[in-house]
């Protein structure tokens, strides 16, 4: 991939996929959530609204029962 910008997140979520954006190991890649939301996020050409479908996903995919998936998504 030559650059973020080309990165096909943008086109995964236009088509309905349950993508996000997640940090592997943040203790050795010294690369956190915040920052991937407020540096990765834009490079990749997400626009505020992407961001916000991306975490409804990430909670959509979450290991939590439904009543909790359902009660954090609706917050």
């Amino acid at each position: 991939m030559p650059n973020l910008a080309s990165h096909p997140l943008r086109r995964f979520l236009a088509e309905g996929l349950l993508a996000c954006i997640n940090t592997d190991n943040p203790g050795i890649s010294g690369i956190d959530l915040p920052h991937e939301l407020d540096v990765g996020a834009p490079a990749t050409g997400l626009s505020p609204k992407d961001v916000d479908q991306m975490l409804r996903n990430a909670w959509e995919m979450a290991f939590l029962g439904e009543d909790k998936k359902h009660s954090l998504i609706s917050s």
